[in-house]
């Protein structure tokens, strides 16, 4: 999940060549306060754009790992012409960023432990009285609960409002150990960046009809890590009535990556020791407060690498977990819980795995014989990752069928392996079982599949098929954008990746249909 991070870039700066600002500041009044945008000239369209809203009270001090408090009226006109940082994550390490350039943008964007803010994209006509109960989408980023931002330009929402008419929304929420280390209380309840996610579908409830939306068509949108917890907002008690329909790409609430049962603060008494937070003469738990009131007084800089020191690869495995505030049910239990959604829009890119796999070439490329010679044994640990109370002697079979009787693999049959072994675990076999949930429960599903691989491709000639995120920009309407963002932070035309990322006319069009066949469901369902 953490390969969500490849997906990672800036929104578009300057609002680039198509996208003119018209020196306008249209305002609008909040349940919380009056607040500015820009409206910009995107394609013939006008567009507004409200950048940065506060959504919650800035989870500082005593509120790190607190679930979100409502956000402090203010007076005077919020300045909402300009993006705010993400939340405070870790940073890839630079060495990756031959991944691709995705990567490279995720290590330049700012962050800050103040940032549970939003983004609303309207067409102009709302100020007037042309447009009012406009259908709204509430878009969550990706990236396995340990990266994200809601301004990456491959989330920026102009295109798509100005070519459909619908209000669009995207959230920061907490990430990592801020948004998931767990102590089982309420000074850290766990779930925090899903309890983030709520608190901005509830300002998107009371607040989105100021800007001309209908807070009863509300459509709850996201891929991957996003499209998890969509899904597992569709089933919460905590989530019920704050939108009618969602859609998820690339993922499901009963996605082994996303469940997880409480662990206990075993994770947080690792960071805590590393971070001094630990005093090791006194029982754990006779000093979890005092391990969490020393944690809030850490820097955040400081706290992340004591995590990744005390963690390691962890650090990367933050996940929701069942049994909690916001999930006291099973998701892998649907006799105990009903849908919250109306009607659900999933689906998945022909061979999600294939990043997967990609990655593991990357990184591992110099041990291909070594995972060759012993695919069993390696396959055999990958499983029990996923599957922690699956037998070895049931690994070790599973991996053999996935081998079909072959004793030695080519360098290409591993990497179809693998791409299968990841897209089934991790996306296609829960994207299924929840669609059968779906169905039993007689909740209208309807799927989708991204085939087409796009011209402009971060893994080059690995393979000639589209994996998992491609379909982002095609949705998102950025396609276009792609090319001149990676060249502000890669050497340009001389690197290989970028040199070959060029859009055809075909694939706009394409993008444009598939923006109005999302639009449709939005709308009409």
């Amino acid at each position: 999940m953490t390969c969500i991070a490849y997906v990672a870039s800036l929104l578009l700066t300057a609002l680039a060549l198509s996208q003119h600002a018209l020196g306008f500041n249209p305002v609008v009044k909040t349940s919380t306060g009056s607040v500015m945008g820009r409206r910009v000239l995107h394609r013939g369209k006008e567009v507004d754009v409200f950048y940065g809203i506060p959504y919650a009270k800035p989870p500082l001090g005593d509120y790190r790992f607190r679930e979100p408090f409502p956000v402090e009226p203010w007076s005077g006109i919020y300045n909402a012409t300009f993006k705010r940082p993400s939340c405070v994550q870790v940073k890839p390490k630079e060495d990756n960023s031959s991944y691709s350039p995705l990567l490279k943008m995720a290590n330049m964007q700012p962050v800050s432990e103040d940032c549970l803010t939003l983004n609303v994209w309207r067409p102009a006509s709302c100020e007037d009285s042309d447009c009012r109960d406009l259908p709204v989408f509430v878009y969550i980023y990706g990236g396995g609960f340990a990266v994200g931002d809601a301004s990456l330009f491959i989330y920026d929402g102009i295109h798509f409002v100005a070519s459909t008419g619908v209000i669009y929304v995207t959230m920061n929420y907490r990430v990592s150990i801020f948004g998931f280390l767990d102590a089982g209380n309420k000074e850290m309840p766990g779930n925090m960046g899903l309890l983030d996610q709520v608190m901005s579908l509830r300002w998107v409830k009371d607040n989105i009809r100021h800007f001309g939306g209908d807070p009863e068509m509300v459509t709850l949108g996201g891929q991957s890590a996003g499209a998890i917890s969509v899904g597992y907002h569709a089933i919460s008690p905590m989530s019920k009535g704050l939108f009618r329909r969602v859609i998820m790409e690339s993922g499901s609430p009963l996605s082994t990556v996303g469940l997880h049962h409480a662990s206990g603060p075993a994770q947080m008494i690792a960071v805590a020791n590393v971070a001094g937070c630990y005093d090791l003469s006194r029982p754990a738990e006779q000093q979890i407060d005092d391990m969490i009131r020393c944690l809030r007084k850490k820097d955040a800089e400081e706290l992340l690498q004591a995590a990744q020191e005390g963690l390691g690869m962890k650090i990367y495995l933050y996940f929701p977990r069942v049994h909690s505030q916001f999930m006291p049910l099973d998701p892998s239990d649907p006799d105990t819980y009903s849908i919250n959604a109306k009607e659900v829009f999933f689906g998945l890119t022909k061979n999600e795995g294939l990043l997967f796999a990609y990655v593991i070439h990357k990184k591992f490329g110099s041990q291909t014989d070594f995972i060759q010679s012993n695919f069993p044994t390696v396959m055999r640990t990958v499983l029990r990752s996923f599957f922690h109370h699956m037998p070895t002697r049931d690994a070790h079979n599973l991996a053999l069928a996935y081998m079909e009787g072959k004793d030695e693999l080519s360098e290409d049959e591993l990497k179809a392996i693998a791409s299968a072994v990841f897209g089934d675990i991790i996306f296609t076999c829960p994207s299924q079982l929840f669609a059968d949930v779906l169905t039993r429960k007689k909740v209208p599903v309807y799927h989708y599949a991204f085939m087409h691989k796009p011209k402009a491709s971060f893994l080059g000639n690995f393979s000639d098929e589209v994996t998992h995120a491609e379909e982002l920009p095609f949705t998102r309407g950025v396609i276009e954008a792609q090319r001149k963002e990676f060249e502000k932070i890669t050497a340009g035309m001389s690197d290989p990746v970028i040199r070959d990322f060029v859009t055809t006319p075909e694939e706009v069009q394409f993008s444009e249909e598939l923006m109005q066949t999302w639009a449709a469901f939005i709308k009409n369902g």
